[in-house]
């Protein structure tokens, strides 16, 4: 009985030595040199998937067809600058067959489709197609349009290099709902909007997923409510964002309601009623404390990520991609005379 008895008490003493060494993994904050670490792999998981995608195939193809003169297609708007005020596309009134000389896309034979033949290399051939086969949109109260039905592709070769579909609704002149696919090399993007609507509240909910292989790589689910009590302005609310790419967790709640942007302290404001954490997917803890904070020199406001010994870097001198959101453009596609 002794001797089963000093068994039973070895073997809860080792299940409570486990359960420590794992609790104790989990709750233990990384390092500055360890959170800098995954920072960075985060960093290049971001660059990979840019880079990959903006050397695909399908890329250049879609940059490619945007070098062409008179395309009778929509959403033209998005990516010129100098585009004149949005007026509603008539797919019916611009289906055919369309063939490009000298870098004009002129008609050529009836279709209940859009196609585009234009050149393009890509293994042994030298042209490729825009196919659009269903499109429609309308106006928003901002003046703006968004599409409702979308089904496009562009291929060569007899391959689909880039693929979009969209369905969404407009009611009572906003958005409610937008379901986007876009097949591009071997990633898959989704993208889906929802919204709900009241007298006084709108509030949208925007899901982000990117896919590579089968495998998915980013995630993100944003959140934001917006008083509409004014017909002529809406004044948001409320901000939430979850974003989640190997390494990291990232989380964002921003009380946009609590403090007003125009106050002179607004760095201050701002975060007392913002939380921004960056954890671990490793283990869960977190690598330290994201807050503004003003730049020695430059007169402006940047993000910095506070380590948990107290140090402090600014986020745009560690990550090149938030250099390039921060700086980020809708591509300038000029329009030809």
């Amino acid at each position: 009985m002794k001797l089963k008895s000093t068994k039973s008490n070895c073997i809860i003493l080792l299940g409570f030595f486990v359960i420590v060494l794992i609790t104790g993994g989990c709750s233990k904050k990384p390092s500055k040199t360890e959170a800098e670490k995954q920072l960075k792999a985060f960093d290049n998981e971001l660059i990979i998937i840019y880079d990959q995608i903006s050397k695909s195939e399908g890329y250049r193809i879609l940059n490619q067809l945007l070098t062409i003169d008179d395309l009778p297609i929509p959403l033209l708007n998005l990516v010129q600058s100098n585009a004149s005020t949005p007026t509603l596309f008539r797919f019916e009134e611009h289906t055919g067959f369309y063939t490009v000389e000298n870098k004009k896309a002129k008609w050529k034979s009836p279709s209940d489709s859009i196609i585009i033949e234009f050149p393009f290399r890509f293994r042994s051939d030298s042209v490729a197609y825009f196919e659009l086969s269903n499109y429609t949109e309308e106006l928003t109260q901002w003046g703006s349009l968004m599409p409702t039905s979308l089904d496009l592709k562009l291929k060569a070769a007899g391959m689909i290099l880039f693929e979009m579909n969209l369905k969404g609704e407009v009611n009572h002149d906003i958005p409610t709902k937008m379901d986007l696919v876009v097949k591009i090399d071997n990633y898959l993007m989704k993208t889906k909007l929802k919204s709900l609507l009241n007298k006084r509240k709108a509030r949208f909910y925007i899901d982000l997923g990117i896919r590579k292989a089968g495998e998915d790589i980013v995630s993100l689910d944003a959140y934001m409510r917006h008083d509409v009590t004014n017909p002529d302005q809406s004044v948001l609310e409320k901000t939430k964002i979850k974003w989640r790419t190997f390494p990291l967790d990232i989380r964002i709640l921003v009380d946009n309601k609590s403090f007003d942007p125009a106050t002179n302290d607004f760095m201050e404001k701002f975060n007392q009623h913002t939380i921004i954490q960056v954890k671990s997917q490793l283990n869960g803890a977190s690598l330290g404390k994201v807050e503004l904070k003003k730049r020695q020199g430059l007169g402006k406001l940047n993000y910095a990520m506070t380590y948990n010994d107290g140090t402090t870097v600014f986020i745009e001198e560690l990550l090149l991609t938030y250099k390039y959101l921060m700086n980020a453009r809708y591509p300038d596609v000029l329009l030809r005379k």
